[in-house]
């Protein structure tokens, strides 16, 4: 039966996903668009990326120790706050075209140092607040987060077609401060937590990872999925660019395409994930394809064929990404929530900087170099996915498959 602590849980956590993605969708927008053109190249906005990488490394211990000893209520507030903080001194900076880039590069990497946490910490929240309604919850969370990107982008586009950042960084700084308010709603005492108790050594990054190997092996499937999301959204300012002559609104169409897509997935999400359960495979594969169709519609296609392909693409990585995301956690251990949230982080980091270090190396001028990098970079990722269903399979094969041996043997066998 679904208690009123438990609507309330779910509801805080809904609210707080969409107003911080509000925020999130406007910023990161925005930030690509003016890296690219203050630099004209496509590193500011790589770095920018690598540093979710670095601070996610540097930060996973506090990380981890903070919502281990205060819980992800707790967390979510403070970063929310810190967030809403951050944002408040660009308000009264005027255009960011007339600053120095190292402006936008110390925005990006503060905002991404609180990402961690709230990224974590959301972890953490669905584990201890919704174990037995993981997918659902999920799903609520997907349906959240897209229509929060939806309308952060929404407002990035008008905002920087007819205003400039300073009006944009003060809606976003509003959107974090409400959702510090909706995460204040959460819970103090988490409710519906598993009853069985895994070792407190697992509570630690290294504990984590020694035991609760395949919620660390599908985490990893669920970064391939963010490292295909990363791929559209570094190669957004260069195909506005180089194909529709620089216009903002442009970004903002296939961002809304894509979302409009994923919203479809995490509405649907429990349906599907039933159906993928039956067939895991499944959900990269068709990420990965609907990827290929997609980034060589956007490059080279025309304006109608590049949305729709786009907006099927969101479709299928969403799916695939919630997918994975709800078996690592289903994997997940309560009192270890805030170690696999945190090393969640550094993978998914390790795969966007694989992405950003693949695009940045290449040239970024034309539509054919464009397309080339995006294809190689959905191989390699191919590649990733291919050896991590491999995983179990070679390992029994090595080191065979007694009970307590295999890594990789699920918690609910």
């Amino acid at each position: 039966m679904i208690t009123p602590s438990r609507h309330r849980s779910q509801h805080a956590l809904w609210a707080g996903e969409w107003l911080t993605n509000i925020g999130r969708g406007a910023v990161s927008l925005s930030l690509a668009y003016y890296l690219f053109r203050l630099t004209g190249s496509i590193w500011a906005f790589a770095i920018a990326c690598l540093s979710e990488l670095v601070l996610a490394m540097a930060l996973r211990r506090v990380c981890a120790a903070s919502i281990r000893s205060y819980g992800p209520r707790w967390v979510l507030i403070l970063a929310a706050t810190g967030l809403c903080a951050i944002l408040l001194p660009p308000v009264f900076a005027g255009d960011l075209l007339d600053y120095s880039v190292y402006l936008g590069l110390g925005a990006a990497l503060c905002m991404n140092a609180m990402r961690v946490f709230v990224s974590a910490a959301t972890y953490a929240a669905v584990v201890q607040y919704a174990a037995t309604r993981i997918e659902a919850t999920n799903a609520g969370l997907g349906v959240a987060l897209q229509v929060g990107q939806f309308g952060g982008m929404v407002l990035a586009g008008a905002t920087l077609e007819w205003a400039g950042f300073n009006h944009l960084a003060l809606f976003a700084a509003l959107s974090y401060g409400l959702a510090a308010i909706a995460y204040a709603a959460l819970p103090v005492q988490a409710v519906d937590i598993p009853s069985e108790t895994p070792s407190a050594e697992s509570g630690s990054l290294l504990g984590a990872v020694r035991h609760n190997a395949e919620a660390v092996r599908l985490s990893l499937v669920g970064a391939t999925d963010f490292a295909l999301v990363g791929l559209f959204n570094l190669l957004l300012a260069p195909v506005v660019v180089a194909i529709h002559a620089g216009a903002p609104r442009w970004m903002m169409l296939l961002d809304v395409s894509f979302t409009i897509g994923a919203l479809f997935a995490s509405a649907l999400f429990v349906r599907v994930g039933a159906r993928l359960s039956r067939r895991p495979w499944l959900a990269s594969v068709l990420s990965l394809t609907a990827a290929v169709v997609a980034f060589h519609a956007i490059v080279r296609g025309a304006p109608a064929y590049s949305l729709t392909a786009t907006a099927i693409f969101g479709t299928t990585v969403t799916a695939s990404y919630l997918f994975w995301m709800s078996r690592a956690q289903a994997e997940t251990p309560a009192d270890a929530a805030g170690a696999v949230g945190a090393l969640r982080n550094i993978l998914n980091g390790a795969m966007l900087a694989l992405v950003a270090g693949i695009i940045a190396a290449r040239d970024a001028s034309t539509a054919d170099a464009l397309l080339h990098s995006a294809l190689i970079v959905v191989a390699v990722v191919a590649t990733a996915a291919c050896l991590l269903f491999a995983a179990p399979a070679l390992y029994r094969a090595w080191a065979g498959d007694a009970a307590g041996l295999n890594p990789f043997r699920s918690r609910h066998q």
